[in-house]
């Protein structure tokens, strides 16, 4: 059995390791406690890739293994090959801190009476093991609390995100009342200028023709909603070449039935505002209707072929559409004032702060700077 003062002096220590949370202080306290046990002369302790309260070169020893590539903690053939060369020496001995999971190191003890030593040695093993469950635990109080930080940083994150989203939604929402108000007006006015056409004008156009250009107006505004949340926009912002490819298939399956001709399109992918796309989609209407009723009247051997092109020009952007039909033969002003759609076509136009301009040789242009 072994002394009275020694055991209790191991359980002092014992008693005391769970007040301390880190490797230094554990491996300090256990080097200064055990130190002043009788039979033992000095004891050093190595945790992890560290010593602590080196003696006889043990830390240097390692290191020099280390170098050499053959150190690792928990190669156990190694480290027992390399101890029991160690314990070789007199009066030198290691204890393993090992859990049932992990090696944390090992404590070496160089006693100076070996009969004492042995008598407590079963309880300086338990207290290894004790060091190596408060070294455990310590591991995972970290790992909780680095989960716990990253848990609240990303729920954190998390409710910014859905904070920004809800805002966006009440933004889109207050947005999509106020265009469908300003679309409703712009309904109305287009079936205005109609009305005072047909009323005003001595030249009556079948209240057929009418309904169908009122149709494929608003045709173009319903269609700009429906290309809102596709993957390529957000409510703000809209693919042209998704919705100018959306708008002339639509546009050309009205009017297959009446005219036939090859469309090409040369249109860039350019992110534009949704306001400018709602005036550049009437803008198209417009143009196409027109190019049906008067583009392709005339029978002749060539293909009828339309050209949709859309490009950026620095920071200005280009619409040109042409046809190689009939063109027209008159005065550019006279057909400004003649036609409706051409009017509403430089209405839109200024809407967008652009400029239109015409050309009628080789078919008919229509170019659009904005």
């Amino acid at each position: 059995m072994p002394d009275s003062r020694v055991l209790g002096k191991i359980i002092l220590l014992q008693s005391t390791l769970h007040a301390l949370n880190t490797e230094k202080a554990i491996a300090d306290f256990v080097c200064r406690g055990l130190s002043t046990v009788p039979g033992i002369e000095n004891v050093s302790i190595f945790l992890k890739d560290r010593q602590f309260n080196d003696f006889n070169n043990l830390s240097e020893n390692l290191k020099d293994l280390q170098n050499q590539g053959r150190f690792d903690l928990n190669d156990e053939i190694f480290f027992n090959e390399y101890l029991e060369t160690l314990q070789k020496k007199p009066f030198i001995e290691y204890l393993k801190i090992r859990s049932i999971l992990k090696n944390y190191g090992y404590l070496y003890i160089k006693y100076n009476d070996k009969k004492k030593y042995y008598s407590y040695k079963a309880y300086l093993e338990n207290t290894m093991n004790l060091v190596a469950l408060l070294l455990e635990n310590n591991e995972q109080k970290d790992h909780l609390m680095q989960t716990q930080i990253y848990l609240e940083k990303t729920v954190k994150e998390r409710t910014l995100e859905l904070e920004k989203a809800l805002n966006d939604k009440n933004i889109l929402i207050q947005d999509i009342h106020h265009r469908v108000k300003n679309n409703l007006s712009q309904i109305y006015s287009l079936v205005a200028l109609e009305y005072d056409n047909f009323v005003f004008h001595k030249n009556k156009k079948d209240p057929k023709f009418i309904l169908e250009g009122l149709k494929n107006r608003i045709m173009v505004i319903s269609n700009l909603y429906s290309q809102l949340y596709t993957p390529r926009n957000n409510y703000d912002k809209i693919s042209a070449k998704d919705y100018f490819s959306s708008i002339l298939k639509l546009i050309t399956q009205a009017y297959s039935e009446e005219k036939f001709y090859e469309l090409n399109l040369d249109i860039d992918d350019i992110i534009i505002p949704l306001k400018n796309n709602i005036h550049l989609g009437l803008i198209v209407n417009e143009i196409f209707s027109n190019i049906h009723k008067h583009a392709f009247t005339q029978k002749n051997s060539i293909i009828n072929q339309v050209v949709v092109s859309f490009k950026k020009n620095g920071d200005k952007n280009i619409l040109v559409v042409k046809d190689n039909g009939c063109g027209y033969n008159g005065d550019i002003k006279e057909i400004k004032k003649e036609s409706l759609g051409i009017q509403l076509v430089e209405i839109f136009t200024q809407q967008l702060g652009g400029e239109l301009s015409l050309d009628s040789r080789n078919g008919f242009e229509y170019r659009i700077i904005f």
